[in-house]
């Protein structure tokens, strides 16, 4: 009974990390070798890591592969190793430096790319602060220029929306013209984690140079969304303007997109309108239809009638004013609501003298108080 009982126990495996090997100061001038880490020595000659603490490890090492150093020995020996550490070391540091201006470098990408969101700006601005920072570092560090060329906050960009895009998410769309009569889309995106964390962005702007139809908008969602590896059929929802060319019921962008991510393997469409800006309610709350009435009635007078049209325009031309015509106001178009009011109010002595040629008098133009209230609407959305 008792030897069954000794065989029976099995025996103990050995833990080589339970021994805790201590490196011996006399294996440097023998084999060449430096203590790395807790646990390992690394060899001076070909800086391969001997994972164990041992003597006969380190020997088999050595008189395997480097047993021509046999050579050196007394002061020889002691000053080849110190040479071989030197050199060690050297690698080391080049390899370190690399690696913190690597971090560096992400660091300040990140940096610029959380300025940029924070700003609302678009991706491809990332580019543009790039060469800026090119240009300075050219003049005050150029020593550490190629540090900056190594900047690509673009790409940065790409792979946290790719990131974003990756599970459900949701777009915004919005349609306004600018100064210079061209169409701008912005496209923004949002998702939800699993932890129920809600990242949004402003995936891109695009520029609408022909037409803004509703297959028109639906193709540069479509662009934006390949451009960043987005998936379209993890597409859910789309929040847009109350506009025709984004809500119609064929032809809108919106029943274009949900039809396309339908195709793409996904799931219908969730669809929210109307995105309400901040100028709009601001303007209700002032109770300011007194003033937006005038001018938006003004305004159609001066541009419905094609001929009234030319003669307002010579008109303005000849008395060289600010500006050369007038702005139509449209309440979906947000953006048009400070362009009406800033072109009116800087023509209001055109207009008044111009009106009353055609026999139509706003008398609103001689009120003093009522123009008090055009020009603070005019200041509050130019600065909203």
């Amino acid at each position: 009974m008792e030897l069954e009982q000794e065989s029976g126990h099995s025996r103990k495996k050995r833990c080589v990390s339970e021994e805790k090997w201590q490196f011996q100061d006399k294996w440097a001038n023998a084999y060449f070798v430096e203590p790395h880490r807790s646990d390992k020595v690394v060899c001076m000659i070909c800086r391969q890591v001997i994972a164990m603490h041992k003597d006969f490890n380190i020997k088999r090492h050595y008189d395997t592969k480097h047993q021509t150093y046999d050579k050196f020995s007394g002061k020889k020996c002691t000053s080849k190793l110190v040479q071989l550490k030197r050199g060690y070391t050297a690698q080391q540091s080049v390899f370190t430096n690399l690696a913190k201006s690597g971090e560096a470098v992400t660091q300040a990408s990140y940096l610029v790319a959380q300025e940029i969101a924070r700003w609302s700006k678009p991706f491809s601005d990332g580019e543009f602060v790039r060469d800026c920072m090119l240009k300075v570092a050219d003049i005050v560090c150029p020593e550490q220029k190629t540090k900056f060329r190594d900047y690509d906050l673009k790409e940065q960009l790409g792979k946290r929306v790719e990131g974003l895009g990756s599970g459900a998410f949701s777009i915004a769309l919005d349609e306004s013209t600018d100064i210079s009569k061209t169409a701008q889309l912005l496209i923004f995106i949002r998702t939800v984690t699993e932890n129920f964390g809600i990242g949004e962005e402003l995936l891109s702007m695009e520029s609408m140079k022909d037409t803004t139809k509703g297959v028109d908008i639906c193709d540069a969602v479509c662009r934006s969304l390949d451009a960043y590896n987005v998936n379209l059929a993890s597409m859910v929802g789309v929040t847009t303007d109350g506009a025709p060319a984004m809500v119609g019921s064929r032809a809108g962008a919106v029943s274009l997109l949900s039809e396309k991510v339908v195709n793409n393997g996904g799931e219908k469409l969730v669809r929210y309108h109307c995105i309400i800006h901040q100028e709009a309610l601001a303007a209700q709350m002032l109770k300011m239809k007194h003033v937006m009435d005038i001018v938006v009635k003004t305004v159609n007078f001066l541009k419905s009638r094609g001929l009234i049209h030319c003669q307002f325009k010579a008109f303005l031309a000849q008395s060289e004013a600010d500006f050369g015509n007038v702005i139509y106001f449209t309440a979906v178009r947000w953006l048009s609501r400070d362009a009406t009011l800033k072109h009116f109010f800087n023509l209001r002595k055109e207009i008044k003298e111009f009106m009353e040629s055609k026999g139509q008098y706003v008398t609103e133009l001689s009120d003093t108080k009522w123009l008090c209230d055009l020009a603070l609407l005019a200041d509050m959305n130019k600065r909203s």
